[in-house]
């Protein structure tokens, strides 16, 4: 297979929007250092775990779309499994009696997605030669 799938193309193009969303929300909190000072540690503590979580998944998922492209296996089960543990985190988060709003749909989404677009057959025949 001498051209990439456009399932595999899906999946990266996600996966680079995923990054830039992650930067524009860590770049975001990164402004509000004042207001997050006057906080209360409990929530600051929140934060900047959050704020960790959001650039190691930013790396993580940058990583993925390179190697995608270098046809790594690893990258395209790798990608499927950070997928599935974010459906399955924001499944318990709902259960517990969060609201889910438009961010939280639109990430299921972009998350079945890219599971699907991986998962396929086009895509296992890309990553394996």
């Amino acid at each position: 297979m001498d051209r990439k799938p456009g399932v595999v193309t899906l999946a990266q193009v996600i996966l680079w929007i995923s990054v830039g969303a992650s930067a524009i929300v860590v770049c975001t909190m990164a402004g509000m250092g004042s207001i997050v000072d006057q906080a209360p540690a409990d929530l600051r503590l929140v934060l900047g775990i959050s704020t960790m979580l959001l650039v190691v998944g930013a790396v993580l998922n940058a990583i993925i779309a390179v190697q995608l492209s270098n046809r790594r296996n690893w990258a395209r089960v790798t990608g499927m499994v950070l997928s599935i543990i974010g459906l399955v985190w924001t499944g318990i988060t709902l259960m517990t009696g969060a609201q889910a709003d438009v961010g939280t749909s639109i990430n299921i989404i972009l998350s079945l997605v890219i599971v699907g677009c991986l998962a396929s057959r086009e895509a296992k025949a890309w990553c394996v030669e």
